[in-house]
């Protein structure tokens, strides 16, 4: 919350009704009675509002899907450049045009919601507590608590069996490999947005376990735990970069699905927004969470 002194004066005797508002605040109105040669103070206090890009990068007010972020169209170079430390051949920079808004989940799904959504915590971690991301679970778990998501809030589910119905679907999927660098750069050209140990949970600060999301800096967009804590599925088989990409989807079919953002047990080397890694979509360990994505909905 916000506090910011109002003050009413030198106006005639009366009732008043005043309308506080800032840039990336929710806009209130407060009443102020002025009596005979009196001045009016009242305590304001605005609620920060939910962050998105604008096309330029910066932070926006955006609408009210909870616990998400919402993420406006717009383009970005995607991978890495020559000499960034850890930097892998298969992150070539190249162009990528995001034309769907989409909400992206601001942390990692954590046990309590998956119990909640689910019925059971499958987390090796459960001593960490219901605010640590769940993890032990698959590809096909992460999509299946996505599917169960969009049923019990009357959606379009996104996947039947294992088999993405597109991009225009509206309920709850995973993001595509380019989404989820997108909204983890949020406009940064970087390999990370900020100090490691103020950004991160990996290998030298773990203490080799997961940690309660956001209790690391978010990036600029107000999303926790993009790098760190654990990798997060993508919708993507593992596939090269091409050029020219617009929502790209990664191959029809492959062997491993796209993990990205580096987890606790990984060094400095991995957490790095263009990391690109992948495991079988069966794979069940301790490192692999996720967090869901919606695309918003376009006008008729």
């Amino acid at each position: 919350m916000q506090g910011l002194p109002v003050t009413v004066d030198g106006t005639p005797l009366g009732q008043y009704r005043i309308k506080v508002s800032r840039p990336g605040y929710v806009a209130a109105e407060y009443t102020a009675k002025v009596g005979a040669g009196e001045r009016a103070r009242v305590a304001v206090k605005l609620a920060r509002d939910d962050l998105a890009q604008d096309a330029s990068g910066a932070a926006a007010p955006v609408g009210p899907l909870r616990g998400y972020t919402k993420i406006l169209p717009g383009s970005f170079v995607m991978g890495s450049p020559e000499g960034e430390t850890g930097r892998r051949p298969d992150e070539a920079q190249h162009k990528v045009k995001i034309s769907r808004a989409f909400w992206l989940k601001k942390t990692e799904v954590t046990q309590g919601e998956w119990l909640a959504t689910m019925g059971k915590n499958p987390a090796y971690f459960k001593s960490c507590g219901e605010s640590c991301p769940v993890e032990q679970v698959t590809w096909f778990d992460a999509v299946a608590y996505c599917n169960t998501l969009s049923r019990s809030e009357g959606l379009e589910e996104c996947y039947v069996g294992e088999k993405f119905t597109g991009l225009d679907c509206s309920g709850y999927r995973l993001p595509t490999e380019a989404e989820w660098e997108y909204a983890a750069r949020a406009g940064a050209a970087e390999a990370r947005h900020g100090p490691l140990g103020d950004v991160a949970w990996f290998s030298e600060n773990s203490a080799r376990s997961t940690k309660r999301v956001s209790t690391m800096l978010p990036n600029r967009w107000g999303l926790s735990d993009m790098l760190g804590n654990v990798w997060e599925w993508t919708q993507d088989w593992k596939g090269e970069y091409r050029e020219p990409a617009v929502d790209p989807v990664g191959p029809a079919e492959g062997e491993s699905r796209i993990v990205r953002g580096g987890s606790w047990s990984h060094d400095s080397s991995q957490l790095r927004f263009a990391t690109r890694h992948s495991y079988a979509p069966g794979t069940l360990i301790i490192i692999l969470g996720f967090r869901p994505a919606r695309t918003v909905s376009r006008a008729p």
